[in-house]
């Protein structure tokens, strides 16, 4: 009796191998991709050239110049602008203590005077600042018995009212602005000048006396007067107090 031989099918390699080889393909080519993506990550994230930092550095420089150009104007005008406010706030403050019969004590006794703001602007700079000058001016009272009506009295003394001494406070001006002009009525002499603005119970209008000098009459009956106030660069506010009591800043 013959036996066959039984035919022993074995897997073929062919299949395995090209899956093999197709398996390393892609893995080659996506490692190729991953390194073409990362030399491209590294070029955007290289940084910036010497050329570029150096026209950031140039741009910021001029605006740096122009800012700091500009900051000295602006202060020089915030800080007129501030002394005109405040300037008319202290004559309001005359205003609105003279109306409310702000009482006052002269000599151990109570009286209710009438209050003002005195400007005396000498021909020279400088000068006592109880007069008042170009760096002062005078918050006072118009005490009875009135020596001069609607004008500031002084013996060189201020803060105890007395007759013939009438500074209630000396108000410096501490920024460097100062008061350049006074006028009356839009004229604006040359020369020394002082101007008086006094209110009186129990109106609101302004009693203004414009004057050569510190002594002397009043001149006429102005409409309005104007207070002057220039800063370092020159800019310039005006307050305008009118004799019906407006004040304005301008």
């Amino acid at each position: 009796m013959n036996f066959v031989k039984p035919k022993i099918f074995q897997k073929s390699k062919g299949p395995a191998l090209s899956l093999s080889r197709g398996f390393t393909q892609s893995v080659k080519s996506r490692d190729a991709r991953y390194a073409s993506v990362l030399r491209t990550s590294r070029l955007s994230t290289a940084g910036f050239t010497i050329i570029e930092l150096l026209v950031v550095i140039f741009i910021f420089g001029v605006i740096s110049s122009l800012v700091i150009f500009n900051y000295g104007s602006f202060q020089s005008d915030v800080s007129v602008e501030n002394l005109a406010q405040d300037v008319a706030l202290s004559i309001r403050r005359a205003q609105v203590y003279s109306v409310s019969t702000k009482s006052s004590e002269v000599s151990s006794v109570t009286t209710f005077p009438s209050y003002g703001i005195h400007f005396y602007l000498p021909s020279a700079p400088g000068g006592a600042a109880i007069l008042g000058n170009e760096r002062a001016f005078i918050f006072f009272a118009d005490i009875p018995p009135i020596i001069t009506p609607v004008m500031y009295d002084t013996n060189g003394n201020c803060g105890a009212l007395v007759s013939g001494d009438e500074c209630v406070e000396i108000i410096n001006i501490t920024s460097s602005d100062k008061i350049v002009d006074i006028c009356y009525d839009g004229v604006c002499p040359v020369g020394s000048k002082s101007v008086d603005i006094v209110f009186t119970r129990p109106d609101t209008e302004a009693q203004l006396c414009f004057r050569y000098g510190i002594s002397g009459s009043c001149i006429g009956n102005p409409s309005y007067v104007t207070i002057k106030l220039e800063s370092i660069n020159g800019r310039q506010r005006l307050i305008n107090v009118w004799n019906t009591g407006q004040i304005n800043v301008e």
